[in-house]
């Protein structure tokens, strides 16, 4: 959502992680190629997306690819949301 307030506007974006559809080997429920993708919902756009490391998928971890793609967004104005699974590690991590 596009907020104007004191002559700023915020834009939200929206992090979240998917598994596409027919990536993943039959029978084996982890396989798939999932990405997590950050986009701005009023206006239909991606602004990027990492593929999460094999490793961390098989754990059903995305949250070690968030930081990742964070690092790579212009961030000033911008509300960012995260699912709440993975956002107290993002956290974490960014403070640290």
């Amino acid at each position: 959502m596009l907020i104007r307030t004191a002559g700023i506007c915020v834009y939200q974006i929206n992090i979240d992680g998917k598994v596409l559809r027919g990536t993943a080997e039959a029978g084996k429920r982890t396989s798939g190629l999932c990405l997590v993708s950050a986009w701005v919902p009023d206006q239909g756009l991606s602004l990027g997306q990492v593929k999460v490391d094999e490793k961390s998928h098989r754990g059903g971890n995305e949250k070690t690819a968030i930081p990742e793609l964070l690092a790579t967004l212009s961030l000033e104005n911008a509300v960012v949301s995260i699912d709440a699974v993975a956002w107290m590690k993002v956290l974490l991590n960014l403070t640290a």
